[in-house]
This record gives structure tokens, sequence and C-alpha cells, in this order.
């Protein structure tokens, strides 16, 4: 689901006190099967969204629309499931200053109203933050180069799901859609349909979109269309998924 020219040649850590999760340029991890999730349909019932001979668009697929004119117009993006910013800040800190990252999507911040800007402030960087409301747990921020043009898109970071949209400025590309997206194990088929709504939202703005985060979905657990929630996404918007092996 991220651009041909996001790239990251290492895993983004081996070992933050073993707390930290880490994945490079990751749209979900593995988690937990589709059937046992979305248990309130049939496994081989499709979401009622879903349907990849209707598309409203004529999309062109992520490869060709999201590479640049030019091999030195890539940018550098990656996503860690962080389980607590305040605890990980300094770490964080001088995890994006090793590998240089151009932008940083975090899942489950763990933040909350009590926990001031000041104190996850990262130098060169702005951030834009989505905590979890009437809950502990959950959360997004995405960390961006001050040096990048971004500006927050709030009509879609206020869906009833846990995401939070940025758009940036690449150069050679124009205005790129980053999400950094979030959706707990144990979800049900209305919050994935809100995910598909929140989505399709955005493509109806920007078609250049990158998407990143923790889906709790197993991806390589069944790759069928009829029961690989992530795999429907990628058909419906055709949309490229990166992540080639288990993180």
């Amino acid at each position: 689901m991220n651009p041909s020219s996001t790239h990251c040649s290492q895993p983004v850590s081996r070992n933050l006190n073993n707390d930290l999760q880490h994945n490079c340029i990751n749209t979900h991890s593995l988690a937990t099967n589709f059937r046992n999730t979305m248990n309130s349909k049939p496994a081989n019932q499709s979401p009622s969204k879903i349907n990849t001979n209707n598309k409203s668009k004529n999309y062109v697929p992520a490869r060709n629309r999201l590479h640049g004119n030019s091999k030195n117009n890539s940018f550098n993006i990656a996503h860690l499931n962080v389980r607590s910013l305040e605890k990980h800040i300094d770490e964080i800190k001088i995890l994006i200053r090793k590998h240089d990252f151009d932008i940083l999507c975090l899942t489950e911040t763990w933040l909350h109203g009590l926990v001031s800007d000041s104190s996850i402030t990262i130098e060169g960087y702005r951030h834009y933050r989505r905590d979890r409301i009437g809950k502990k747990g959950g959360g997004e921020i995405i960390y961006i180069k001050e040096s990048i043009k971004s500006r927050k898109v709030d009509d879609l970071s206020n869906f009833p799901i846990e995401s939070i949209w940025v758009e940036v400025m690449v150069k050679g590309i124009g205005w790129v859609l980053v999400s950094c997206m979030y959706r707990e194990p144990k979800a049900n088929i209305a919050y994935y349909e809100s995910m598909l709504d929140n989505i399709e939202s955005a493509i109806s703005k920007n078609e250049n979109i990158v998407i990143l985060g923790d889906l709790n979905f197993d991806y390589k657990l069944d790759e069928t269309l009829e029961n690989n929630p992530v795999y429907y996404i990628e058909k419906l918007y055709l949309l490229q998924q990166l992540i080639t092996e288990p993180t």
C-alpha cells in the first residue's frame, strides 16, 4: 500500500529493550485470523462494501502513480507499534536520527490529554497526534521532518476509527496522503467497513496514498480474496503491498 519510491534498507530496530515491535513500511502486523475477528459474518461471506468489479473510478496501480520522475525522489518512511511513546521517547529520538526517517508513524502511543506536546517533541520534526478517547491504549502519531511541507487532513482524521491522515509534499510526485492506522484485534466487521469508508474518502481527495500501521490481521494465513481483509483493500483500490515477508 506504500509508494514504490518509499524505502527502508534494514529493520527499523533489532531490540529496544524488547518492548518495541518493529516493522519497516508496515501496513499491518501478524495477529489473528480474519474468520475469528470478523465472526459476525461467515468466513466465506465478503464484507458488504467489497465488490472488486465495481470501482467508481479508473484507479491507476500504486506502483505507477506513486513513482517519482527521478531515482532521487524517494522518501524514507517507517512504522512502529511503540506501546507507550512516553516510555520510549528517548529511544525513538535515537532511532529517528540513526535512520534519518523523513516520516515515522507510531501506533499504540498510549497518549492522553495530560501528556503535553512538548514532552514528545523531536527536534527537526513536527508531529501530528490522535489520542484514543474514553479508554486506555491506542493512539497514533506521525513525525515528519520540518523541511517537508505537511498538513493534517482533519475530516479524514475524524472518522470513528483509530487513524490519522496527513498530506505531505513529495518531490517529483506532489501531495501524497499518508495515514497511520490502528485496529485492535477484537474489532468487528463494522470497524473494518469504517476503515473502508475512511480509505475511500481519502482516495476521493487524492489517489496518491500511503497507509501504514497495525491492523492486526494475519496476511499470510489466508491469501484468498474471500478471507483476507487486507487483500480486499488492495484489490478494491488497486494498492500495492510492499511488505513481502512476516514482520
